[in-house]
């Protein structure tokens, strides 16, 4: 008989609940950006241009915080910051995103606002306080908070990460498994097939050792 090839077994959901903002969505987006070598910079890149932020931003070197004074993310360097506030189902606090801007503008000129959502909706009036307005309303002399979404933002750049990670296996399941938790809680059903875009990939490697076996016979020849 044939082994199955695909079960519901998903290491997120069995260790952590599947809508912690703190201990699963912030702290594997901040792994991802910050601390796999080689292939954090690559998914820090991504990660700017989902986001719709040039590649060359920052210019200095940048520190990926998590619960730094308790913004649940924060992409730090010298002259800019971007904070990023994680919502999935808690409610927004009184003038908690003013909070968190002043606290980062202190020291820092430039700093980017962004409130991540499963839908992509914006903040309420009451975390925005007299500082702040949304991409929805702009009012001028405020600082704009610009909506991401789970569904769109973080679910296409996970996709673009797994194509990036495809020859590195434990790289690239963790984050299959992490794309079917954000389809999960953005009730998107329909899913990529990774193992066709795999498949490719390792046919299209194995061609070119193939490639560099031959040049190297023919450089021995010569």
């Amino acid at each position: 008989d044939a082994l199955p090839i695909y079960t519901n077994f998903n290491i997120f959901t069995i260790l952590r609940n599947e809508s912690d903002e703190v201990n699963l969505h912030s702290k594997f987006i901040v792994e991802l950006l910050s601390n796999i070598p080689y292939y954090s910079d690559i998914f820090f890149k991504l990660f700017l241009k989902n986001m719709a932020i040039k590649e060359d931003y920052f210019p200095s070197k940048v520190k990926v915080l998590r619960e730094y004074k308790n913004i649940d993310i924060l992409i730090k360097s010298e002259d800019k910051n971007i904070i990023i506030e994680n919502k999935i189902f808690a409610e927004d606090q009184y003038k908690q995103l003013e909070r968190y801007y002043q606290t980062i503008n202190g020291s820092c000129n430039d700093v980017k606002i962004f409130y991540l959502t499963l839908d992509g909706h914006s903040p309420s009036k009451n975390s925005l306080g007299k500082l702040l307005c949304s991409e929805d309303e702009i009012i001028e002399d405020r600082v704009i908070v610009s909506n991401l979404s789970y569904k769109n933002n973080i679910s296409s750049w996970i996709e673009e990460c797994i194509k990036e990670s495809s020859r590195v296996p434990e790289l690239r399941e963790t984050l299959i498994q992490y794309l079917e938790v954000v389809n999960k809680l953005t009730g998107q059903t329909e899913s990529k097939d990774f193992f066709k875009i795999d498949k490719d990939i390792l046919i299209s490697g194995t061609q070119e050792i193939e490639n560099m076996e031959h040049d190297h016979k023919l450089a021995k020849v010569y």
